[in-house]
């Protein structure tokens, strides 16, 4: 698990969104599956990636990540040295430093040429090569010719990308239609592309698809819409969440968040992670060392507590009433698998 803590905090922020944000937007729906009896592959386990994509979600046995399905059976046998979640049936895996791409059924359909690989949204997927991110199809050829000091995904028809140390936007044709201006710009949601306009003075936005700034704030950071409700992080330091007109909707009292799904946001208050609904009431009291935003059906947790005079790790993941409905200490045995039972 300490490796595991490790990686989340490599990754940072950034990416996490990234990849919560492809749940919302993205995914394959084709794999998903019923919630039932949970498989003692469960036992195997090492380390879990924190939520379902696409019904399915990366896991750690013996050194190497493969994928389970949410009933918790194996769906790919483990045999990565990393592996990301799954866009468009598809998911970037890593085989010693190089990046390729599998279907769900674990075939490679894609080699390993790449330094970075990240999910497909709207057909498309962001790659390096050469120190250069450029965009591939789900054929392994590239959209166009032109590369970039840095990129985003696809979202309704526009990525971010960053030309001489300035971040702008690009069509599916690799056409600049938002000339690069912003010091950050984010994936676009809801008709809405996040930016960073100046760091100095704490000013960020929201773009249209045109370009043109239609809600201007000052705060130490903003984030994509989703479901209507944007995090955002006060020049006091403290998170809360606003509608597109930039009007707080949460006020800003916690002290970590992330976004909305299935009408629940978790929140940090102190040291201690809870979930709350779209009015702001908590519903899932604040408990957990970590929570993340729900993802079909069900949310991945870890909280410590001490026992026998011993710090006592427990990881799983929580239904929409803050119940477990898997529940590991350390590393799941055989009677914990099998007292998980199914989700009804």
């Amino acid at each position: 698990m300490k490796r595991f803590l490790a990686i989340l905090t490599i990754i940072g922020i950034a990416a996490a969104a990234y990849y919560w944000h492809e749940r919302y937007t993205g995914g394959n729906s084709d794999a998903s599956a019923s919630l039932g009896p949970v498989s003692p592959d469960l036992c195997k386990v090492n380390e879990f990636w924190p939520g379902f994509f696409g019904g399915f979600a990366p896991v750690k046995m013996n050194g190497k990540w493969g994928y389970i399905n949410m009933n918790g059976r194996i769906a790919v046998m483990p045999r990565y040295s990393s592996a990301m979640n799954f866009g468009e049936k598809m998911a970037p895996i890593r085989q010693g430093n190089k990046f390729g791409y599998i279907y769900y059924d674990g075939m490679d359909l894609i080699n390993k040429d790449y330094q970075l690989a990240t999910p497909f949204h709207e057909d498309a997927a962001v790659v390096s090569k050469d120190g250069k991110r450029m965009f591939i199809n789900r054929q392994n050829e590239p959209l166009f010719e032109q590369t970039f000091e840095g990129a985003g995904r696809f979202s309704e028809g526009l990525a971010p990308v960053r030309v001489d140390g300035k971040w702008g936007y690009i069509d599916k044709q690799g056409a600049l239609v938002i000339k690069p201006q912003f010091e950050w710009a984010q994936t676009f949601t809801e008709g809405l592309g996040c930016v960073r306009i100046s760091r100095a003075d704490n000013r960020w936005g929201y773009v249209d698809h045109s370009g043109e700034i239609v809600t201007q704030l000052r705060c130490k950071r903003a984030m994509p819409f989703i479901n209507g409700l944007a995090p955002m992080l006060s020049l006091d330091d403290k998170y809360g969440f606003i509608n597109t007109n930039g009007g707080y909707m949460v006020n800003p009292d916690y002290d970590g968040a992330w976004w909305f799904n299935d009408g629940l946001a978790p929140v940090k208050v102190g040291e201690r992670w809870g979930y709350i609904n779209a009015q702001g009431r908590m519903l899932i009291k604040p408990q957990f060392d970590r929570a993340y935003p729900f993802s079909e059906a069900k949310a991945y947790v870890e909280i410590s507590k001490r026992s026998g005079g011993k710090e006592q790790l427990i990881t799983g993941y929580i239904k929409h009433d803050g119940s477990f409905f898997w529940k590991f200490t350390g590393q799941p045995t055989e009677e914990e698998v099998t007292d998980s039972g199914s989700d009804s």
